[in-house]
């Protein structure tokens, strides 16, 4: 046999579905190109879990005014995050709750939460926003928030919860549900 009747009996081989091997291959392509961008749009976004420590000394509303919270927030996504910010809502309180200031912006060294009753600045998590409130994936900071109110908080129960946010840089509000007690 020669190369030339080689070549025709190639040729005239049935093509039994081997047209549709280029159509196949751009089948695949569409969806490994589709696949790599929802993957990628998952990796982006930010999970913050938000978990709740300590005793229900360090988890309290204190004198009807002063919330108390143990935590650890932890960046449980793949992308690093800013905190640049807390809230916090009471079901059925209207009133406003306000994180106490850093005191850093006094030249001070502890937060003073009443007469008496002062926390070194370490201990909290209300100026750990911005700069100080990087986390990047798999890392945590852990501390007691502190929030107070001119309005009185009335607890008709002596054990209640709130919910608590942690807003990243996108704006994004991660909430978990915290007990708390009245003291």
């Amino acid at each position: 046999m020669n190369n030339d009747s080689l070549v025709v009996h190639i040729a005239n081989l049935p093509s039994n579905g081997i047209d549709y091997i280029p159509w196949i291959a751009l089948t695949l392509s569409i969806i490994a190109i589709i696949w790599q961008i929802i993957s990628w749009n998952k990796d982006r976004i930010i999970h913050l879990n938000i978990i709740q420590s300590g005793t229900e000394i360090t988890n309290c509303i204190l004198d009807e005014h002063i919330i108390i919270l143990d935590v650890a927030i932890i960046n449980t996504g793949r992308q690093p995050t800013t905190i640049i910010g807390f809230n916090i809502e009471i079901p059925g309180f209207k009133g406003n709750i306000e994180f106490l200031e850093d005191p850093k912006q006094k030249e001070q060294n502890y937060y003073i939460v009443k007469s008496g009753l002062n926390y070194p600045r370490e201990v909290l998590v209300n100026h750990k926003k911005y700069d100080e409130g990087i986390l990047l994936p798999g890392v945590s900071i852990s501390g007691l928030a502190i929030a107070r109110t001119l309005d009185t908080i009335e607890s008709r129960k002596k054990i209640g919860s709130l919910n608590f946010y942690v807003v990243d840089h996108k704006m994004k509000k991660h909430k978990s549900v915290l007990r708390y007690k009245s003291m």
